[in-house]
């Protein structure tokens, strides 16, 4: 279904966008943000739904009445987090003039008054989250009616027997477009849903990792005529991306050294960036599941080998990539060199989005190019966020999932448009064609078990050798092969002894 969607999407805007590549809209873009909007069509996804009750009956029903009931939420302090963790509470509780702040608060009155219940977020550091989730799920003391947890703090979770599996709570439609469908897929184990990215919160979305490109330099130098005809035409390649940021490269101060003073074609802050976005562009994942949703080591085929070979030949061909690894400063550097046209290519996370909303250059969004012509789809890894869990020692597991699916619902009306389409698509990312392509994005998210479980042997031995500049990737499936399949088969052991 939701590729149906993106089908009409990209046909219904396509003449938009060819008409529109090479102008450039203002900050606001051509956007009313102020226009009324029916509210049967939530903003940005390109179709026409159901009226309100039609959607909500099949979930959860009109007539529920939580009688009161405080609904307290387990996240982490906002403080402690680079991307947006938006997801129970409005950060304010009014209305404040900030979009998505607005949204959130509509989505929190809206449920509370209308289903009479009351909504308490309980912020703790980062590092105190598990241990007190862990506390309360173990002591059965119903302290939490959902917990918002780290994918590792979940996965371990649900080794161990302490959240539902999300197919046992009766009012959660998990077909539903208020859920994650690539996620589902990826995540679930033995058939077994414990958590879901989902629109009751935007950290997953706003942890996506994409490419940004700067368009005065697409036109200084002449590179293409439109860079989003590319995408919807399926010619968005790895190999247009080096031929055009290759051609970036100077040494602006003449002193031998390329470095965050200069000009380049590509630029990213760390080896496991870059890595884990053109890899998993191309359609390879470290870890896949068989027909009994088992997980399995998939990173020995022939074609993983190829992309892998490719990408460290094509990356450090030359001086147009700016990866300074981390080091301190390279946030700011990027930032800098991308806002002041030093900078082709950015291949970051949309949470970076906002540092650029002063630049004076022009800039749009585009998906991770695809490996070749031949690759049928786009794919952009989630960096992962945050996912909500319901605890084994809430008194009454339906009411918490009842309250789940309708978070997810109204954020999918209310916080999710006005997070892509008021904020990234006008405000931000300056055009209507970009909006069209983080609404590809959007469909085209994925995840990786062998990055998110099973990182210290399916996923750092590869980043460790891409970043050594080192194609003898044989070696590294010679060494981790065996000991990636060990990992696995002890992880589904421990769902065995708990579930049989």
């Amino acid at each position: 279904m939701k590729k149906i969607i993106a089908l009409i999407l990209i046909v219904a805007l396509a003449g938009v966008v060819f008409a529109a590549c090479g102008e450039t809209a203002g900050p606001g873009g051509d956007t009313d943000v102020n226009a009324p909007r029916d509210p049967a069509t939530p903003a940005g996804n390109g179709e026409t739904e159901a009226p309100e009750e039609q959607i909500i009956t099949h979930g959860v029903p009109l007539t529920t009445d939580f009688d009161g009931h405080e609904f307290r939420i387990l996240n982490t302090l906002q403080a402690d987090h680079l991307y947006m963790n938006m997801m129970m509470e409005p950060i304010d509780e009014e209305i404040t003039g900030e979009i998505i702040n607005d949204a959130a608060y509509r989505r929190s009155v809206e449920i509370q008054e209308r289903f009479n219940a009351q909504i308490t977020e309980v912020r703790v550091p980062s590092g105190s989250r598990d241990a007190q989730f862990r506390r309360s799920a173990l002591a059965g003391d119903n302290a939490f009616d959902i917990a918002s947890l780290s994918f590792g703090e979940a996965f371990r979770a649900a080794q161990e027997g302490l959240i539902y599996d999300i197919n046992q709570l009766l009012y959660v439609d998990l077909d539903a477009p208020w859920w994650d469908q690539n996620a589902r897929s990826s995540l679930s184990i033995q058939n077994r849903v414990f958590f879901l990215p989902g629109a009751y919160e935007i950290s997953n979305f706003d942890m996506t990792r994409i490419i940004i490109f700067n368009r005065d330099l697409v036109e200084d130098y002449h590179l293409a005529d439109c860079l989003y005809t590319l995408v919807l035409e399926g010619r968005w390649t790895m190999d247009r991306f080096f031929e055009m940021a290759s051609q970036v490269s100077e040494d602006l101060n003449g002193d031998g050294i390329f470095d965050h003073r200069d000009k380049f074609g590509a630029g990213t802050t760390a080896d496991h960036v870059v890595f884990g976005s053109f890899m998993m562009g191309s359609g390879e994942q470290m870890v896949r599941k068989d027909h009994d949703d088992i997980p399995y080591f998939a990173a020995g085929n022939e074609r993983f080998i190829n992309v892998f070979q490719y990408m460290v030949e094509n990356f450090f061909a030359g001086d147009f990539f700016f990866n300074p690894r981390n080091v301190a400063g390279t946030e700011g550097w990027l930032q800098n060199m991308f806002s002041e046209s030093r900078l082709l290519f950015w291949n970051i996370t949309f949470n970076r989005i906002p540092g650029l909303r002063g630049m004076e250059a022009d800039f749009g969004i585009l998906p991770i190019p695809k490996f070749d012509e031949m690759q049928e789809n786009y794919y952009n890894e989630s960096g992962a966020g945050r996912v909500a869990v319901v605890p084994v020692s809430v008194f009454d597991a339906q009411r918490s999932g009842a309250f789940l699916e309708l978070y997810s619902y109204w954020g999918w009306r209310e916080v999710v448009p006005a997070y892509k389409e008021l904020s990234l698509q006008t405000r931000f990312a300056r055009s209507a064609e970009s909006a069209l392509m983080v609404d590809i994005i959007d469909q085209s998210r994925v995840y990786d078990l062998g990055r998110l479980f099973w990182a210290a042997d399916a996923w750092d031995p590869f980043v460790t050798l891409f970043g050594a500049r080192r194609p003898d990737v044989t070696s590294v499936l010679d060494r981790h092969s065996d000991r990636v399949g060990r990992a696995i088969e002890a992880t589904m052991d421990r769902f065995e002894d708990t579930f049989h």
